[in-house]
């Protein structure tokens, strides 16, 4: 019994000194494996030139995305830094994933609505699937749409704010300026 006790415990202080449990790799260690990474980049958004952001610099699961004035300082935007990865075999979509929390571009909840929120959450976590998936679909020049998998329903700044820290939602598919966004390299 002592030995089992024991072993357990070097189980958990080995993975915790080799960076397991506690201080965990990223969530996108989540995402399917051989896939590809892009560098970090800013969304922007074409109707008002804000950047896609998550909320606060949240960091747990469920925190808000929104638009919000584009933060060029490195030292404290990486809310508003982005990386693709393309898993190569699921047609297209990619995964986006926060660069300060490692977590992915989500519609809430898996939802089919129009006006569902998109947040961020655990890659590949439970009830994951298309609705962390993502399709560009061009849009003319350097502008796209992105359609989440599951709805095939585009992400859009809600109402067309141009408001610092208005809500990101999904919506039907329209060639509206409030659902173009563009890649800017960090």
């Amino acid at each position: 019994m002592f030995r089992r006790l024991l072993a357990a415990a070097l189980s958990v202080l080995t993975l915790t000194a080799l960076g397991g449990v506690v201080g965990a790799a990223p969530a996108a260690a989540a995402l399917p494996p051989g896939g590809q990474w892009s560098p970090y980049y800013r969304i922007v958004a074409q109707h008002s030139g804000k950047c896609l952001d998550v909320a606060w610099r949240g960091t747990h699961d469920g925190a808000d995305v929104i638009q919000a004035n584009c933060n060029y300082d490195l030292a404290t935007n990486a809310n508003q830094l982005w990386r693709v990865y393309y898993p190569g075999h699921i047609g297209g979509f990619a995964y986006y994933v926060a660069k300060h929390s490692g977590k992915c571009l989500d519609v809430a909840w898996g939802s089919f609505d129009n006006g569902a929120d998109i947040l961020q959450s655990l890659c590949g976590g439970a009830g994951a699937g298309g609705n962390q998936r993502w399709q560009r679909v061009d849009a003319g020049g350097v502008w796209f749409a992105l359609r989440a998998e599951h709805s095939y329903k585009c992400m859009e700044v809600a109402w067309a704010s141009t408001a610092h820290t208005a809500n990101v939602v999904q919506n039907a598919c329209y060639a509206v300026a409030h659902q173009r966004w563009r890649l800017e390299l960090a």
